[in-house]
């Protein structure tokens, strides 16, 4: 995480928010309105995590 810019960040941190979030009603015994939302969580999660990736600092950013 050191090479990515502001938005990488906050990209990666809701992502594996999200992610952690969507695991963790998993492996609970949640009710049934909770439990619908836990593919979707993790997915999103998993796709922000991706797109946290794409924004790296410039070279001559970094320097």
């Amino acid at each position: 995480m050191g090479r990515s810019n502001y938005n990488g960040k906050t990209l990666y941190y809701i992502g594996l928010f999200l992610f952690v979030a969507g695991f963790g009603i998993n492996i609970t015994d949640a009710p049934e309105p909770f439990s619908l939302f836990v593919i979707p969580l993790m997915i999103v999660g998993l796709i922000l995590l991706a797109v946290s990736s794409i924004y790296r600092k410039r070279k001559k950013d970094s320097e």
